[in-house]
């Protein structure tokens, strides 16, 4: 029995409404699969050593600088990535309180992505901002949510 016109519209539509379905997530996993993408530190970056790593006057500083500058309104002030301006972001805010990501990346690490940025979120970077001192005491006050 030969389908109806109707069923073989009914047909066509359904296999469109599936063909475009899969192309969506196809392109959207791609874009998505991009934005996440956490590159390498950079060879430049990888040797840096962090100069007051054992200074505590640098984390009372790095606190100052994290409350003052807006740090605060993305990470949030526990730096848990719930701050004010977090809401829809995606990627979320970094979360330090937990410490994935103190224990996982160096203080060279967390310099190059305070003073870079992170592409395709909303960290700026802090180059411009920030001397050279206040980004190594920005890393000095995460790393204290390390040991909590």
């Amino acid at each position: 029995m030969k389908p109806s016109r109707g069923q073989t519209f009914l047909i066509a539509l359904i296999l469109s409404a599936v063909a475009i379905a899969v192309a969506t997530a196809v392109i959207v996993h791609g874009l998505t699969a991009r934005r996440y993408h956490e590159p390498e530190l950079p060879e430049a970056w990888a040797h840096r050593e962090n100069p007051l790593r054992s200074d505590p006057e640098s984390a009372s500083r790095g606190r100052a600088i994290y409350m003052l500058k807006g740090c605060v309104l993305c990470h949030g002030a526990h730096a848990d990535g719930k701050g004010s301006a977090a809401k829809g972001m995606t990627p979320p805010p970094s979360d330090f309180a937990n410490g994935d990501v103190l224990k996982t990346h160096s203080d060279a690490w967390l310099f190059w992505r305070i003073s870079e940025g992170k592409r395709g979120t909303g960290m700026p970077s802090w180059s411009g901002a920030l001397t050279e001192q206040e980004r190594w005491d920005l890393v000095n006050y995460l790393r204290r949510f390390e040991k909590r």
